[in-house]
């Protein structure tokens, strides 16, 4: 899992050290090895990480509201934690509330883990595998070392800068697109290096080992984070083959180069007796919260539906729906973007003077047009503006909510043939409605339900039974890490997605 959490890390400075050293440098406990840290000390590390933990829970996805799941993962990762070389850090392991399939960690021991990644397991050994995972990048230094190749380089833009006598901060609409789910959404996981990844990937085989769990579940883990990538390529419209490219940016980057690699090493690290426990890990996931809670609102396919504060919109096709605690983002397949929050008005504002209000400022607006919305006062403006990519024309609509709040929804899309901003622009606007309560009522979370095959099941038999409407075949061989034609035999464990 290559996922990291880019603004936060940056301002937390990087991983604690197991020991200073002259110029800043440490040795990684794990290898061995002098490296260049920029001197960041273990005491700096535990409080920057307790700075970034209720930061992060706030961004990215509250702690799944599940206290046993929670103490089954923490036990887990507790257990892999021993078999570790640092034992200076205090390790917590948290399961968020997220359906973006990810782990990641910053400095501390703070490790994470979403929920949706969680629904890809199918066994306790899968779990431990990509803990341990995180737990390579927290005893490697990867952090630390990312520090201090920070500083050095923040030296050389400081020389360029004083031998240029000129800033070049970013233009405004790159600040913007970065506010609106590109850096604040996405960006917020950067990528370690591929040779961080593999030896991540090296240490994680080497604590299951330790731990006596099965070594194999690293290929199996990361082939299963490669079938999803794989399916949700595919349903925004682009090759599924780009996922066995090293993508640095990507939240998981799980290429067969990588796969091949990790079940060579497992061969050669193998655990006596080595532990799976899968009808374990699939009884403490039975019944776990999938695809969004009441709180968090739901992704169903091109629907965002919030019955907790009663409102819907849908996006066009080929449009990959991203629930976040401050936003929802919708990324498609040509560079578009649309990212909707809801956002306090002010008793007095207008849906249009909210938009001179909040964009004004900033942008050369176009004409406010205002209109009723399925009941609710609304504007929108359009402009363009250019940035590091070059020119995106932006649109901009905003409805008057319930409670003195307003629903703003952003249009970004790269000005180019085959733009869908036109068609983004009107679903959308169909499509936003507040819903009553007895609407909101009628819509409950899915859940992860474990059953067992009966004689004569086949992958389509149980694929009917999920409660996904698109590509539900699909969906049901990824959850359960299926391969097309693979027979399931009577009594084994599945998960399907029920209500």
């Amino acid at each position: 899992m290559s996922g990291r959490w880019g603004a936060l890390a940056a301002a937390a400075l990087g991983a604690a050290l197991m020991a200073g050293g002259p110029g800043g440098c440490a040795v990684n406990p794990a290898t061995g090895e002098k490296v260049f840290t920029g001197g960041i000390t273990g005491a700096q590390e535990t409080v920057e990480g307790r700075k970034l933990h209720p930061e992060i829970l706030r961004q990215f996805g509250p702690a799944l509201e599940n206290r046993a799941l929670q103490r089954y993962v923490d036990s887990v990762g507790q257990l892999l934690a021993r078999t570790a070389e640092r034992r200076d850090v205090k390790y917590t392991f948290t399961v968020v509330d997220s359906d973006i399939a990810n782990a990641f960690e910053v400095p501390g021991g703070y490790i994470y883990i979403t929920s949706g990644l969680l629904a890809l397991f199918d066994s306790e050994a899968e779990l431990a595998a990509v803990l341990g995972h995180e737990l390579g990048h927290i005893t490697a230094l990867h952090y630390a070392r990312g520090r201090g190749q920070a500083i050095l380089a923040q030296l050389g833009v400081l020389a360029a800068g004083i031998l240029a006598r000129q800033a070049a901060p970013g233009s405004g609409v790159d600040r913007m697109i970065g506010e609106l789910g590109g850096k604040a959404a996405f960006a917020y996981l950067r990528s370690f290096s591929r040779e961080n990844e593999y030896e991540s990937d090296d240490l994680g085989i080497r604590y299951l080992a330790r731990a006596g769990y099965d070594t194999g579940a690293v290929a199996r883990m990361l082939g299963k984070l490669r079938a999803h990538g794989r399916l949700e390529a595919e349903l925004a419209g682009r090759s599924p083959d780009g996922i066995d490219r090293f993508d640095y940016t990507a939240t998981h980057p799980a290429p067969m180069a990588r796969i091949r690699r990790a079940a060579a090493n497992a061969a050669r690290t193998e655990a006596r007796n080595p532990m799976v426990a899968r009808e374990i890990y699939l009884g403490q996931i039975d019944g776990m919260v999938y695809g969004g809670s009441r709180k968090q609102g739901f992704v169903r396919g091109r629907h965002f539906i919030h019955p907790e504060l009663g409102f819907r919109f849908s996006v066009p096709r080929r449009f990959i729906l991203h629930n976040m605690p401050q936003a929802v983002v919708a990324n498609g397949s040509g560079g578009g973007r649309i990212v909707f929050r809801l956002k306090p008005r002010g008793a007095t504002l207008s849906a249009a003077e909210f938009l001179r209000a909040e964009w004004g400022t900033r942008f050369r607006l176009g004409r406010i047009d205002e209109f009723t919305l399925n009941t609710m006062p609304a504007a929108s403006t359009r402009f363009a503006a250019r940035g590091r990519s070059g020119v995106v024309d932006i649109a901009v609509l905003a409805a008057g909510a319930r409670g003195g709040k307003v629903y703003e929804l952003v249009f970004v899309f790269p000005r180019k043939p085959g733009s869908r901003l036109e068609e983004a622009y009107r679903t959308v606007r169909r499509s936003l409605r507040e819903m009553t309560a007895t609407e909101a009522a009628t819509h409950r979370p899915w859940r992860i339900r474990v059953i067992r095959a009966r004689r004569g099941d086949t992958q389509q038999s149980l694929a009917r039974r999920m409660a996904v409407a698109e590509r539900r075949l699909a969906r049901f061989r990824v959850l359960n890490g299926l391969g097309p034609g693979e027979a399931i035999a009577a009594g084994r464990m599945v998960k399907i997605v029920a209500e």
